[in-house]
């Protein structure tokens, strides 16, 4: 017999149904129980996946090491990456062959790429190199790859422009014929960043538009070397180029390009009014003009006033020898090119005073500067004051002359090869007052030439203020009073500390304190050096050195120092992370938590563990600082992060259903005479406000600036998949 014969009969009706029913409900709270479970696995994974994604516009760089492979190749993690203020090693270069095709030739990505602050100098792909000479390093030649079925994508094209113009060397045929696209080029690029070849990219129909090539001329300081790449006709076309011409160019276009004379034609070159007007804007466009116009005595006096090297460019002739022999004309021009005139003009002025000391100031060599000239001390010195880049040029023997090496630091702006050179040659300038007055103020040489000064400079305690202002290093060639002297100690500080006395520090602690507060935060620890031990008890020199951003001094610092809200609260400003030595009587602290919280909201990673779980710190920090919510995304942090965010929009529904609803009710109620039955009420909008404040603190509910919190919270716990 079986058992379910057996189970049968000794079993009624009744029973064997309702056993039926009871196994069917165990099925099917089973079927419940995995369907549930199930849901949550996917809740859970997708909650990872949000979290992943918040960390990876967040910091890139580590989140990207902990994804898998697969990961790696998604959409989403890329474009999330992106987002990331710093990029991880393989998405800098990217993109590269480690990615499939339809991720490197994407849209969207290339789009999210383009709008990073760091394009155009970092994601460049690596497209070809050059050796150059013997010995030298490869040149990289880097240039941005935009996919073909992209290069007519005009809103492709216009997002790369701004920041790497050479896209237009690669763009479809259907843009180079888009004035737009010509345009936006010109706004993005006022300056010299476009190539000089740039309007070449671009159709014959613009390239051969009179109207749009005057436009790139005015608004570009390239637009006239534009004009080589324009259409023929325009080249001979003279209303075009008188206008091209009457444009001019901004100051900060280089010399060659405001010569505009060589892109017209030969016809208009032989033409009087056009070279004229150019060598109205640059005299060099002489060069350009036909040559019966260079021998215009007009035409060349004209462009050698405007550039006196224009005078190059006049031919041979009756009129060249003229101007030779005219003494006014020869001084307005020897100061562009004296060697030039020196050598053609005649003879009798190679005894003009004048003549030979605008040449000499203006660069004419010393061999042809006469002797008599050479030997005069008192031209030397006048050549020197004006400039004193030729003391270089003397002979050895004329450098040691005092006068004369003096007149260097009587320049207006002398150099410092100058100045050491003259210190050099003639060593008595070193007990010049005067002249190292004029040394204190160089940095690159201060120290080179103080050394050397006698006792009576190195004494000189106004004098050496402003050496040690200049340049800390010069406190070791003070005197030993001067050593001692606080003004000067305070003038040097940093660089000073190491040479005063325990006892001085000790005794002047406001010394140190200044050091500390001048010290670069990447030398801190230099000057930590230079600190005696039993200093770092006093509050003020350790207010200094967290104020810098120093770390926590847990050896050096007493222990009543973690207990110091106001040092926390600038550990909290300055370097967030040492925020782990504070006591923890302060990490439990709910008020001084919440105004650490206000300063930098990461704190929260080393609060207490009650703290962390209080609403009203979690909102504080939710709120502040987006970044705070990586401190709850272990596992253990998920069931109060669920809750908190409930509680967040509980919150702003409650407000939101009581200001919609109840207070609309109040003050426009649906029957009776139209009257609101509180007779506070009817008194304005302002008593409304108050007393619906009022009320919804009474009700327990956020006031207007703990919305504005939850709201802000509510916005970054969406962002973590909250």
């Amino acid at each position: 017999m079986g058992f379910e014969s057996f189970f049968a009969k000794s079993c009624t009706a009744e029973e064997i149904q309702q056993t039926k029913e009871r196994c069917d409900l165990i099925l099917e709270c089973k079927h419940q129980i995995e369907y549930w479970k199930s849901k949550l696995e996917a809740l859970e994974d997708e909650q990872a996946t949000f979290i992943k994604l918040a960390r990876l516009r967040i910091d890139a760089p580590t989140t990207w090491r902990s994804l898998t492979r697969r990961e790696r190749m998604e959409k989403r993690f890329i474009l999330a990456a992106l987002e990331s203020p710093e990029l991880p090693d393989s998405l800098a270069e990217f993109p590269s062959l480690s990615f499939p095709p339809h991720i490197r030739l994407d849209r969207e990505i290339l789009l999210a790429r383009v709008k990073r602050p760091d394009f155009g100098r970092d994601l460049f792909l690596l497209c070809r190199s050059e050796s150059h000479q013997e010995g030298d390093k490869n040149v990289m030649d880097r240039y941005f790859f935009v996919p073909p079925r992209l290069r007519n994508d005009k809103q492709v094209i216009l997002a790369i422009i701004p920041k790497y113009p050479h896209v237009i060397e690669c763009m479809g045929n259907n843009l180079r014929d888009d004035e737009e696209v010509l345009k936006e080029l010109l706004s993005k690029h006022p300056g010299s960043t476009l190539p000089r070849n740039f309007i070449q990219h671009f159709s014959d129909r613009i390239r051969s538009s009179p109207r749009i090539m005057l436009d790139v001329v005015l608004q570009h300081p390239l637009g006239l070397p534009a004009l080589g790449f324009c259409g023929k006709e325009l080249r001979n076309d003279k209303s075009f180029i008188l206008e091209a011409i009457t444009c001019g160019q901004p100051e900060t276009a280089c010399e060659s390009d405001t010569q505009v004379l060589r892109y017209a034609s030969h016809r208009l070159r032989a033409d009087s009014d056009v070279v004229d007007r150019a060598i109205a804007q640059s005299g060099l466009n002489l060069k350009y003009a036909s040559y019966h116009l260079r021998r215009d005595r007009d035409l060349v006096v004209k462009a050698s006033q405007q550039n006196g090297r224009a005078f190059w460019y006049c031919l041979p002739g009756i009129v060249k020898d003229e101007l030779f022999d005219d003494r006014d004309f020869l001084l307005q021009v020897v100061g562009s090119t004296p060697n030039y005139v020196f050598k053609n003009c005649d003879e009798c002025f190679h005894k003009d005073r004048e003549f030979i000391l605008k040449a000499a100031v203006h660069g004419l060599d010393w061999d042809l500067i006469p002797l008599s000239f050479q030997l005069d001390d008192d031209f030397l010195c006048e050549m020197i004051i004006h400039a004193p880049c030729r003391y270089m040029d003397l002979p050895e023997y004329t450098k040691t002359i005092p006068n004369v090496a003096s007149a260097v630091f009587k320049a207006d702006n002398p150099g410092d090869e100058e100045l050491l050179e003259a210190t050099e040659r003639c060593p008595i300038l070193l007990s010049d007052r005067a002249a190292m007055w004029v040394v204190a103020n160089k940095a690159e040489i201060i120290s080179e030439t103080l050394q050397f000064s006698p006792m009576q400079i190195r004494g000189d305690k106004e004098l050496m203020l402003k050496a040690v202002s200049t340049d800390p290093i010069v406190f070791d060639f003070c005197t030993e009073e001067l050593q001692h002297d606080q003004d000067v100690i305070l003038a040097a500080v940093p660089a000073s500390l190491f040479v005063v006395t325990e006892i001085y520090q000790l005794e002047n602690p406001d010394v140190v304190r200044k050091a500390i507060e001048k010290t670069e935060p990447n030398d801190l620890w230099m000057t930590y050096d230079d600190v005696y031990d039993s200093l770092w008890s006093n509050r003020q020199v350790a207010k200094a050195w967290l104020g810098k951003g120093g770390d926590w001094l847990h050896d050096d610092f007493p222990e009543e120092f973690k207990n110091d809200e106001e040092l926390l609260l600038i550990v909290v400003k300055n370097n967030w992370s040492e925020f782990a030595y504070a006591s923890d009587v302060l990490k439990n602290d709910k008020e001084f938590v919440l105004r650490a919280l206000a300063i930098d909201a990461r704190i929260i990673r080393d609060v207490s563990e009650e703290l962390r779980y209080d609403y009203d710190v979690a909102l504080k920090a939710f709120t502040h600082d987006c970044r705070a919510i990586q401190f709850y995304s272990e596992a253990e942090h998920f069931e109060f992060m669920v809750c908190f965010a409930r509680w967040v929009r509980q919150q702003i529904g409650q407000h939101d259903a009581f200001t919609t609803e109840i207070v609309r009710s109040i003050v426009h109620p649906r029957v009776g005479d139209g009257k609101c039955q509180l007779g506070l009420l009817n008194q304005g909008p302002e008593l409304v406000k108050f007393y619906t404040e009022t009320l919804s603190s009474f009700l327990g509910l956020p006031d207007s600036k703990q919305l504005i919190m939850m709201e802000a919270a509510s916005k970054n716990l969406l962002a973590w998949g909250l």
